[in-house]
């Protein structure tokens, strides 16, 4: 499918820039080489490629960081959007995607191309796996190892969805390699790490919209935000879990996971409605009964870790990284 957009991609770029473009498959870590040379310069430029059919905001974290491992790095994509496209320039990385959007900058190429409508014929990374339920299921079984031991039915009865939803989830797992047998009666998820980078990016653009209840702000500048007594199945998600977490980040915003009664919240935690505010309130979707030991004044710290990552800000995925390393990196 990847090769797809790089052909696209190529043929427009050929054709709008004049210089000769040369694509190379790689064994190594990057999924392949960019070379251009052109008339003006004889010396040929090369550039490792990281591909990905569609570029999310979720996916930046993991571009900034491969990109501080090699700033000639390139990422080649069927769509990448003005904004992320933005970002990327704004950290110089190369990107060209499907319909010949375009940004190279070294010491002998400069190449910005910009507006170029959507390649008709691209093609959209399908994710069956990751329906709103499906996400639910992921998540579960990411964060409670011993739920492998589940059958489908203790499973769906676990998380209150139907025996059906956890029946197509764990098929689309074994279909995409996620899923390995071990015995007859025996399953284990496999490369837990690539089924957590495709579960963030999921989350944040389908369900995490879905569970939001509304904006809020403090009714006071001088309240602290430590220091308030969260009610029962309330957590604090994103900057805010991770300043506990970490000590390394200072919360501008505020992520609120909760099953409380919002009226009874507002009051408890004095906030204000806001469509401006800086305190944003989400549905509680898990069960605490799957948590491993934490603190539970946070949400999950996968969730957590995804609300950082979804920010697209730089503090954030630097803080993330963090999270990863010290909370989520042996655990998977």
């Amino acid at each position: 499918m990847e090769n797809i957009f790089v052909m696209q991609g190529l043929h427009k770029l050929q054709e709008l820039s004049g210089l000769d473009w040369r694509w190379a498959e790689s064994k190594n870590k990057i999924d392949g080489v960019l070379e251009v040379s052109g008339e003006k310069s004889h010396q040929k430029h090369q550039f490792p490629v990281i591909l990905k059919s569609t570029v999310v905001k979720t996916q930046l974290g993991e571009l900034y960081k491969a990109l501080q491992e090699n700033k000639q790095l390139m990422v080649i994509a069927g769509k990448i959007s003005p904004g992320i496209r933005e970002q990327l320039r704004n950290w110089n990385m190369g990107y060209l995607d499907s319909a010949g959007n375009v940004y190279v900058n070294t010491g002998d190429y400069f190449i910005f191309i910009e507006g170029q409508k959507e390649y008709p014929a691209a093609v959209q990374e399908k994710r069956s796996l990751f329906t709103k339920t499906g996400i639910r299921v992921v998540f579960h079984l990411l964060l409670a190892p011993e739920a492998q031991q589940y059958t489908y039915r203790e499973l769906a009865e676990s998380l209150d969805v139907s025996l059906g939803s956890i029946t197509n989830a764990m098929q689309q797992l074994k279909q995409q390699g996620f899923l390995l047998k071990t015995s007859p009666s025996g399953w284990r998820l496999h490369d837990r790490k690539e089924l957590l980078k495709k579960w963030t990016a999921a989350f944040a653009e389908k369900l995490k919209p879905d569970l939001l209840i509304g904006r809020f702000r403090f009714a006071s500048r001088e309240q602290n935000w430590e220091k308030v007594e969260l009610p029962p199945d309330t957590h604090w998600g994103g900057e805010p879990a991770a300043c506990m977490l970490t000590r390394y980040l200072r919360p501008a915003e505020w992520t609120l996971y909760s099953s409380q009664d919002i009226r009874a919240l507002m009051k408890n935690l004095r906030l204000l409605p806001d469509d401006g505010g800086k305190v944003w309130v989400y549905h509680k979707f898990w069960s605490d009964a799957l948590l491993p030991q934490q603190n539970h004044k946070t949400a999950p710290n996968l969730l957590v870790y995804s609300d950082l990552i979804a920010s697209g800000e730089e503090r954030n995925l630097e803080t993330a990284q963090k999270l990863y390393d010290e909370f989520i990196k042996d655990q998977l």
